[in-house]
């Protein structure tokens, strides 16, 4: 009986492509497997002549006929390299384009993308990393460490949501620092962007940061890293920075009252209290933000939405 093999076991041998072709207009499941074969064969062929080449230079016996015949060689090498077990490529290939039925009930399938739609990944931090887990091995981990509670991005439709949802952070937080409360909105709305615009982990989830306080040596805390502009001698540059991460908007307005009492380079806004604009302009000086305009964007803010006539008195 003749054999059903469309591959070949010469490289130069280009006849088993028709069969390959034949068995591929039928939806034979063997083609898939041969053509995954293939691809795994040719990234062999990339894997050698990358070894090749990095090699210390030419040596003495070099010559065109050598590299000719060595690249046969490599080629030759290739298949029978990947015609048995292989590198594993052809083997996840296949699992992943090929029969979803057979795929399902293959215990070592992997998971596509439905399953990751179905069982998304949760999230942990340990030691100021982020590690990524399923929903078994986050089970099993929450009864060594329990997984800290951080809320999806909470969605606000206009500033007048943002406003409201905010106002009893802020009076209280206000009440500790002796500010008004709206300049804690302006800036807290000028850092975030209105909560359109927040702090975000690597898998989307708000940190909860509404003032851009970052998270040095001394930040115990979650944190998260992201891209910020920051001013250098007034020039605008985008870098990276951890930043610090809490578990809602309370624990944010909480951390600027500690973060602003605690710092002796703040003492002289926290003698401007009375007066908003002293008090943010204060803020400046004193190296909170690298924006040389921020304390004018924090009060052109804090006047054209009028916070300083809104009812603060009423959480």
């Amino acid at each position: 009986m003749a054999s059903s093999r469309v591959s070949a076991d010469v490289y130069t041998d280009f006849s088993h492509f028709s069969a390959l072709k034949a068995k591929a207009r039928e939806h034979a499941p063997e083609a898939l497997e041969k053509v995954a074969r293939q691809f795994e064969s040719v990234f062999m062929q990339m894997v050698l002549k990358s070894m090749r080449e990095a090699g210390f230079g030419d040596s003495l016996f070099d010559s065109d006929q050598r590299d000719f015949y060595r690249d046969l060689y490599d080629k030759q090498l290739s298949i029978h390299l990947t015609r048995e077990s292989g590198l594993g490529f052809a083997k996840l290939i296949t699992q992943q384009l090929g029969d979803r039925t057979k795929r399902e009930n293959s215990p070592d399938r992997g998971r596509d993308l439905d399953d990751y739609r179905a069982h998304p990944i949760q999230s942990i931090f340990r030691n100021d990393a982020f590690v990524s887990l399923d929903r078994a091995s986050a089970s099993a981990w929450s009864e060594i460490m329990p997984v800290p509670e951080v809320s999806n991005y909470q969605r606000f439709g206009s500033q007048d949501e943002f406003v409201e949802a905010l106002r009893p952070h802020a009076i209280s937080a206000a009440r500790q620092l002796g500010v008004h409360p709206g300049i804690l909105l302006a800036q807290a709305a000028l850092e975030s962007g209105w909560g359109r615009k927040p702090i975000r982990h690597p898998d989307g989830q708000d940190s909860h940061n509404l003032f851009g306080i970052k998270a040095d040596n001394r930040w115990e805390g979650l944190t998260t890293v992201v891209s910020t502009l920051e001013y250098e001698a007034g020039i605008a540059r985008n870098q990276r920075a951890r930043f610090r991460s809490y578990r809602g908007f309370a624990e944010s307005f909480q951390d600027y009252v500690r973060f602003i009492q605690d710092n002796p380079r703040y003492h002289e806004a926290l003698r401007s209290v009375d007066d908003p604009r002293k008090y943010v302009e204060a803020l400046q000086k004193a190296g909170y933000a690298t924006d040389p305009d921020y304390a004018a964007k924090v009060m052109s803010i804090f006047d054209q939405n009028r916070f300083a006539e809104l009812d603060m008195d009423q959480a």
